[in-house]
């Protein structure tokens, strides 16, 4: 049976869903609404656009002007709009989709969050928030470590530094939206796969995480620095005390984590994609953005209803946005 999808957006993002979607299903009907905001080809690397390539030909996809012009039901909708539309695109497409792949963040305003909750618990579809690292190799090996029930783990310090600048080389990230208040502020904190991650990590122990301070340091009026501090109560083993740093200020690059006991250790590097348990030699691993989109892909596919594993990940996302999306509110206890 043929397979229809519907992109909305085609930045960096969708232009990746295309990209993966074109390789994973050959012979698929690929809708796409780009709106007004005409893009070149992105290279996958996002070194360049090619203003001279349009991505609708490349990927062969076929645009329309509105959802209304899909007569049809598709497969799967992938929003990959800025975080102020990605609810109301949602809701637009939602009768004409059996399932909903929503970029990150889920939005940058909770009560969009809980009205999206509201309708699916109404009217189940799957609905998934792309925070894809949930599918990194090194990310599943430290929680595996972590749930080691031999190990009693003391601190858990975590720090994702990138600077907006250097994130899609191809163009100029002072006129991206992340830049701006609107959908920029506590951005560090939502685009974090690193803050998921911890959620996911601590979902089974009673845990508080506070977002201690946050700054603008070089993005005006947008907090794009973020410190973390928490603790959790880990079954049988006691407090374990938790850290964060996340920023995509012009500070210098670094993205990982290390996770501490009194006789053990394990440390990752995701720029360098490598893990080291104790005084074990450095495990390397090897994937790229697009390689974990496509598992992302592969594994939501499978899912025919709205499930409680996607319950689980859904919730995790509006958390993720009630912690950051009000500049008061700073608090997630649990």
């Amino acid at each position: 049976m043929k397979n229809n999808f519907l992109i909305v957006g085609l930045g960096s993002a969708g232009q990746r869903h295309a990209r993966i979607l074109r390789k994973t299903y050959p012979s698929a009907t690929i809708f796409v609404l780009r709106g007004n905001h005409i893009r070149g080809l992105i290279a996958p690397n996002l070194s360049y656009e090619n203003f001279d390539l349009d991505p609708v030909e490349h990927y062969r996809l076929k645009e329309v002007r509105c959802v209304a012009e899909i007569t049809d039901t598709v497969d799967l909708t992938i929003i990959a709009t800025p975080p102020n539309s990605h609810c109301t695109y949602a809701f637009d497409s939602w009768e004409i989709s059996k399932r909903l792949l929503i970029e990150k963040p889920l939005s940058n305003h909770i009560d969009d969050c809980r009205d999206l909750i509201n309708r699916v618990e109404l009217n189940p579809i799957p609905i998934l928030v792309g925070y894809q690292h949930q599918f990194n190799p090194i990310f599943r090996s430290v929680k595996e470590k972590f749930l080691n029930p031999s190990i009693s783990w003391k601190t858990l310090n975590f720090w994702f530094q990138e600077p907006l600048t250097e994130m899609n080389p191809f163009r100029d990230m002072a006129a991206h939206h992340l830049a701006k208040s609107e959908s920029g502020s506590n951005a560090a904190l939502t685009l974090s796969h690193e803050l998921y991650f911890l959620l996911e990590l601590l979902a089974s122990h009673e845990h508080t995480i506070e977002v201690e301070s946050l700054y603008s340091i070089t993005w005006e009026n947008v907090f794009d620095t973020a410190k973390l501090q928490g603790s959790a109560n880990i079954s049988g083993k006691g407090e374990m005390r938790i850290s964060g740093y996340l920023s995509y200020a012009n500070e210098a690059k670094r993205r990982g984590g290390v996770l501490q006991s009194e006789e053990n250790s394990v440390r990752w590097n995701m720029f360098t994609k490598e893990l080291r348990v104790g005084g074990a030699p450095v495990e390397k691993f090897d994937f790229s953005a697009d390689t974990l989109m496509e598992l992302q892909l592969r594994e939501f596919m499978t899912h025919e209803s709205f499930d409680q594993t996607l319950r689980e990940r859904l919730s995790r996302a509006a958390k993720i946005v009630e912690m950051t999306c009000d500049r008061t509110t700073r608090n997630a206890k649990h």
